[in-house]
């Protein structure tokens, strides 16, 4: 166990020495991308350029976008309100040392990562929060920079879980071939050992790095919960009601419940998307604050943590882009390809070429980190070499799934809400993310092995 503690305490250290802003990672990424897109087909510089400027701004990328700012800040007016916040502080006082704190917020990240992505995501932060603020309370050392990587832990396993994109996206019969039935991607012995293989490790190793507290970061931030005498600046009256009328917030909240009830009882689970979720967090929130005036102040405080995103994700947009105009992607993908088909003689085929999705898959999520994005250029030539060696796809879709959840553990796209909700740098939390998923990768490559 000395030895994990010293390895996490090293990994740490290098990464709040080495790892810039993500702001500052996104730029050099782009760069990258560029560089290799003009390697790759010999496109002109211009063409590229002209591909990232297109792809910063494209329709679909940017309501995405406001989407993941949309289910940070409600997720933030949620979180603001006096119950939920009690609840939360309930749970956050639970443990008494690093270890136990990075393990329960390990955990509860990942199942609630394993119902929803942006439920995982959004949920292991305000946690890791909530524990940093209760550690400091009660007068407790905390390494709060490692219970804030373990509130990122759900997107190291979503993709296996009930809004996994890939799984969910061959369903159905359309452009990715005949229906793939989710009992044989979602609910396989592979998917369902790789699943409780990651909850039992990944706690465990949290557990354990939770033995040293001489890397604690800052304090989690204080968030001020709006009162209602401190913004009441009218006199009685009409208005001064309608700001603090439980009624006038009854008029937005129940038609939103009401119209989400009839969404999960016609579709059952199949409801539940980051649309959803969005909705939900909306209009619980609304009523959990009561009134008007103090859910637009919760609301407006979270907006500035959405800066970030907005920053960075077209940025990122652009990148993917200029990865697919210039064929980056469909050429990691060949050669992996390649490589399973050369090694079919001595590896089991169904081995290798699950082994060369998985890789190529974490590979390319580096430059395109979304997973259904991801999976609308890679899939077709996962399928294809599946149908050219006579294998099975079930699981080439759960090895890309793997492989794209795995460099979610080295791709700060998707850990910027959590650094904006936990107050914390990107430094401080992705060396504890790479011990993660150097500790994932065995669980991963074992079940595309051996099931």
């Amino acid at each position: 166990m000395n030895a994990l503690v010293r390895l996490g305490d090293r990994s740490a250290r290098l990464a709040q020495a080495i790892v810039p802003d993500p702001f500052v990672i996104s730029i050099l990424l782009a760069v990258v991308a560029f560089a290799i897109g003009l390697l790759v087909n010999g496109a002109g510089p211009l063409v590229l350029l002209q591909s990232f400027a297109g792809g910063m701004l494209e329709t679909a990328l940017i309501a995405f976008a406001f989407e993941m700012a949309l289910i940070l800040v409600t997720g933030h007016a949620l979180a603001a309100a006096p119950g939920v916040r009690r609840l939360l502080e309930r749970l956050a006082d639970l443990p008494r040392t690093t270890g136990s704190a990075a393990s329960m917020v390990a955990g509860t990240a990942m199942v609630l990562g394993l119902l929803n992505w942006g439920l995982g995501l959004v949920g292991g932060a305000f946690l890791a929060r909530e524990v940093g603020r209760s550690f400091r309370r009660r007068g407790l050392a905390l390494n709060y920079g490692l219970v804030g990587a373990a509130g990122y832990m759900g997107m190291l396993i979503w993709h296996g879980g009930l809004s996994g994109s890939a799984p969910l996206k061959v369903a159905t019969a359309g452009a990715f071939g005949p229906a793939i039935d989710v009992t044989r991607t979602l609910f396989s012995p592979l998917n369902l050992v790789v699943t409780a293989g990651l909850l039992l490790v990944i706690p465990t190793v949290f557990f354990l790095l939770g033995g040293s507290t001489s890397q604690a970061a800052e304090p989690a931030p204080e968030l001020d919960v709006p009162e209602l005498e401190h913004v009441e600046a009218l006199p009685p009256g009409p208005v001064r009601w309608m700001e603090r009328s439980p009624v006038v917030m009854a008029c937005l909240a129940l038609p939103l419940l009401v119209a989400l009830g009839s969404m999960l009882w016609a579709k059952g689970t199949a409801a539940v998307n980051l649309q959803t979720v969005i909705l939900l967090f909306w209009a619980v929130g609304l009523v959990l604050h009561g009134t008007p005036l103090t859910y637009a102040r919760a609301f407006g405080e979270g907006a500035a943590g959405a800066a970030g995103i907005l920053l960075q994700f077209p940025i990122y947009f652009g990148v993917m882009a200029v990865m697919r105009e210039s064929g980056a992607m469909a050429a990691v993908a060949h050669t992996f390809a390649g490589w399973a088909m050369a090694l079919r003689g001595i590896i089991p085929p169904e081995v290798s070429a699950s082994v060369g999705t998985f890789l190529s898959a974490a590979l390319i999520n580096l430059f395109v980190p979304s997973g259904g994005g991801q999976w609308a250029l890679q899939s077709p030539l996962i399928l294809e070499s599946a149908q050219a060696l006579g294998l099975e796809q079930a699981p080439l879709v759960m090895a890309f799934s793997y492989g794209d959840e795995l460099t979610n553990m080295l791709q700060p796209f998707w850990a910027l809400p959590l650094l904006s909700i936990t107050g914390l740098g990107a430094r401080h939390v992705m060396g504890y993310t790479l011990l993660a998923m150097l500790a994932a990768l065995p669980v991963f490559l074992l079940g595309l092995a051996l099931l």
